[in-house]
């Protein structure tokens, strides 16, 4: 993946300390015992201390409490854009690049409570480009308001990026081609847990052969994140009775965030 350039990332820090501005944040700490006020975008020191003369529009410093806004937001945006068109330029599945639409790519919020993990795009998916747009993804949109939750809230993605063709599973082949794709967008979002739905996310991303029926219930550790497992909202359109079993899990998943569900009826 080619580097952002030091261009690119002195706008994007630019944008951030704007961001900042605008939201009432008008100091940053420095580690030379003096602060950086944040003016129209730009990073201006404190006022002279013992002595020391004023210094206006200084570049932000190396080692400082603002290397946080070299790792903000911003930064990861742009990084997940430079990760999102190298997947839309991957052919390491012929099969899945011969009758692919579009490559889908993760989408939601950056570090987010929640990241919802499928299997792979289907068809409604293949042909916008975007996670669980299908009719699962709409009781999956059920789901979330009923926890209280909403798409913007939280961050989708697959296994894989590519529709399999014939509703088939992802082959192993093409998960393990798809993998680093994975692991390097969970990295930048970095969830506070991981949500699999369905067996065949679960038992990928977890490297394990136990079904999610098993799996249910508990919670795993995915290098360093938390992952709680449950059916995938194409299982409940086919087997309505497993809707209950998946309300438990997310009622589990809710409170162990420290949230709290909606009342009914609100």
């Amino acid at each position: 993946m080619q580097n952002i350039s030091s261009r690119e990332l002195h706008k994007q820090i630019q944008m951030h300390l704007e961001s900042l501005r605008l939201s009432g944040v008008e100091w940053l700490e420095n580690n030379n015992n003096s602060t950086l006020q944040i003016s129209e975008g730009l990073a201006h020191k404190s006022p002279p201390v013992d002595g020391e003369a004023a210094v206006t529009n200084l570049p932000l410093p190396e080692k400082s409490s603002t290397h946080s806004v070299l790792h903000s937001l911003e930064k990861k945006t742009g990084l997940l854009q430079l990760l999102k068109e190298e997947v839309a330029n991957c052919v390491k599945c012929p099969q899945l690049v011969q009758t692919r639409k579009n490559t889908v790519f993760g989408v939601g919020k950056i570090e987010p409570d929640i990241c919802f993990v499928g299997e792979a795009p289907g068809s409604a998916e293949d042909e916008k480009g975007l996670p669980f747009v299908g009719e699962d993804g709409l009781l999956l949109d059920k789901i979330l308001k009923a926890c209280g939750l909403s798409r913007d809230e939280v961050y989708f993605l697959n296994i894989i990026s590519c529709k399999p063709p014939d509703k088939r599973l992802p082959l192993p082949s093409e998960v393990s081609n798809c993998r680093g794709f994975l692991e390097k967008q969970l990295a930048l979002v970095k969830p506070k847990v991981i949500c699999c739905l369905g067996s065949c996310a679960a038992e990928n991303l977890l490297d394990t052969k136990i079904p999610v029926n098993k799996l249910r219930g508990k919670f795993y550790d995915w290098k360093g994140i938390q992952v709680l497992c449950t059916y995938h909202p194409l299982s409940l359109l086919r087997t309505p009775e497993k809707k209950k079993e998946v309300w438990e899990d997310m009622k589990f998943l809710i409170s162990h965030l420290g949230r709290v569900l909606p009342k009914l009826g609100s």
